[in-house]
């Protein structure tokens, strides 16, 4: 009986989900942006928060306790239903996080190929071992709460951002990574915000749960040097920056900020 349900529930999830995205009109605005040529790492982002918003929206609609054996989401259950969609989700994501950033290059001419976003298997895993802690009805909220899956998808496209900043750098080119807040932020996120050269920490990709800050990162201007084939580029004097939100504040102590991170990222 288990797989039976699990068989129709994940045919009825998939084919809200498709539904959804058809009928929603800022992923087509979206979608429209990238056959134009003019979506950004921003609205790579937005993207990522709308397959969250409409995935969650698929799986409330669909997994309950009534359809649950002793009403709770086994991990059978979720490697079934759960997993598939979230990957589903991902192929989206990433798909879309590929064309922006294929469509960069193309537009300043740098004859290279992008590195794809990770699939984070271990946040996954982590998601299913929550959902499966307990009874559907006190823990169906990770999956019903749009904001936690957004929170996924987004960090989908911060390791894309990440792995393509690395190869840039690689290729002779050193990127200025951006994090931007919006209003609202909390004191960490804030702390985190401004412009950093390439390396930096790793802490600048890092989200909380329902962080939606905007991590991206600009090319510079000028020529630049590519280390494999020698051969030297112009990278137009335009860069496309999108400033969401400017705030001046006063950096926390290095202590404050651990402890503060400590809090917002083990919730």
């Amino acid at each position: 009986m288990v797989l039976l349900i699990n068989a129709e529930t994940l045919t009825a999830i998939d084919e809200s989900f498709n539904q959804a995205i058809k009928n929603n009109k800022r992923v087509q605005r979206l979608y429209k942006r990238i056959r134009d040529g003019t979506a950004t790492f921003v609205d790579a982002g937005d993207f990522a928060k709308d397959i969250g918003t409409v995935l969650s929206a698929a799986f409330k609609e669909h997994i309950s306790v009534e359809i649950l054996p002793d009403g709770r989401l086994t991990w059978e259950i979720g490697n079934e239903i759960v997993r598939p969609e979230i990957l589903k989700g991902y192929d989206y994501t990433a798909g879309y996080f590929n064309e922006v950033q294929s469509a960069l290059f193309k537009k300043k001419g740098l004859n290279i190929k992008g590195v794809p976003p990770d699939v984070s298997e271990d946040r996954i895993d982590g998601i299913l071992t929550k959902l499966y802690s307990d009874t559907y009805d006190k823990t169906g909220w990770i999956l019903e709460d749009a904001g936690y899956l957004q929170n996924y998808f987004e960090s989908v496209v911060d390791t894309g951002l990440k792995n393509n900043v690395g190869m840039l750098a690689q290729s002779g080119i050193r990127p200025k990574i951006v994090r931007e807040v919006d209003a609202g932020a909390c004191k960490w996120c804030m702390n985190l915000a401004g412009t950093y050269d390439y390396p930096t920490s790793d802490e600048v990709y890092r989200r909380h749960r329902d962080c939606h800050c905007r991590v991206t990162y600009e090319i510079p201007n000028g020529f630049r040097q590519d280390v494999w084939s020698k051969r030297e580029w112009y990278v137009d004097k335009q860069v496309e920056a999108r400033k969401r939100f400017q705030i001046t504040q006063t950096k926390l102590s290095p202590e404050k900020a651990k402890e503060l991170q400590e809090i917002l990222l083990n919730q």
